[in-house]
């Protein structure tokens, strides 16, 4: 929605949901930005308060944020599912996920998991949904603890089991 700070690339642009629904032989199209926390606050602030990832982290005017860089908005621009009748939408570099009607693409808040989503890192794009089980997964990593969780949500328990493992050491290669 707002420029880049110093050096646009793709990736970076906020996340906006399309959406063509058929009835009655008519077809009606929808779209809307996913109201992510860091569109909002760019809203208010008139203007770009992250830096991308074509740029350093250092031009940016807001020190937190999110993204396995960290320093980064989210976006919410990389990945959205269907699951248990909701649209969820996702970052590629870890953040929320943030719900949507998948019909009139309304604001449904973020995904909390029953209360577990890991919101100090997010998870990543490219959730994954069972369509046997009704199940779906998501990823994440903790790179300063060099762990990775993913978690499987399942509507019907409606609590979301977590599978932690120790990721490969970059600098043991």
């Amino acid at each position: 929605m707002h420029p880049a700070i110093v050096r646009y690339h793709p990736f970076d642009g906020d996340g906006m949901l399309h959406s063509i629904s058929f009835r009655d032989g008519r077809a009606a199209y929808r779209n809307r930005f996913v109201q992510t926390d860091g569109l909002i606050a760019e809203k208010e602030a008139g203007g770009p308060l992250w830096a991308g990832i074509a740029e350093n982290p250092d031009v940016a005017v807001r020190k937190d944020g999110w993204g396995a860089r960290g320093h980064m908005k989210d976006a919410s621009s990389t990945d959205v599912v269907v699951h248990a009748g909701v649209a969820v939408s996702s970052f590629w570099q870890c953040g929320d996920l943030y719900r949507l009607d998948p019909l009139t693409l309304e604001d449904l808040g973020k995904e909390s998991w029953g209360g577990t989503f890991p919101s100090d890192v997010g998870a990543s794009a490219h959730t994954k949904v069972d369509e046997h089980t009704g199940s779906s997964s998501s990823s994440t990593m903790r790179r300063v603890l060099r762990t990775c969780t993913t978690a499987w949500w399942t509507p019907i328990a409606a609590l979301p089991t977590t599978c932690r493992s120790s990721c490969p050491d970059p600098a043991a290669s």
